[in-house]
């Protein structure tokens, strides 16, 4: 059996547009992985600059009561109702060194 026989005239034409969706398909893969990977690395970043934020706050900061600063305190519950909010969130004086 002859070769050319079982090749039909559009084979080149076929091969060449499979050829470029198969690395569309593979530069959509490799660009997914990786920007997974680098979404994941940022969002772990952002998450302990988060956490060492907080940390930094609560650590250096005083936490405002009806017994530390309780002017101040009651002025943050008097905003937070006019703001409609349903619990008074946790709010803390730090010194700021003249900023």
């Amino acid at each position: 059996m002859d070769i050319q026989r079982l090749r039909t005239g559009k084979e080149k034409s076929l091969f060449a547009i499979s050829l470029v969706v198969s690395l569309l398909a593979w530069i959509v893969v490799v660009v997914t992985v990786i920007g997974i990977f680098y979404a994941l690395f940022f969002g772990l970043f952002m998450l302990i600059a988060h956490v060492l934020m907080i940390a930094h706050i609560k650590g250096h900061g005083v936490r405002l009561s009806e017994k530390q600063l309780p002017e101040i305190y009651a002025r943050v519950i008097s905003a937070s109702e006019k703001l409609g909010l349903k619990t008074t969130p946790e709010v803390y004086v730090m010194q700021a060194g003249g900023r």
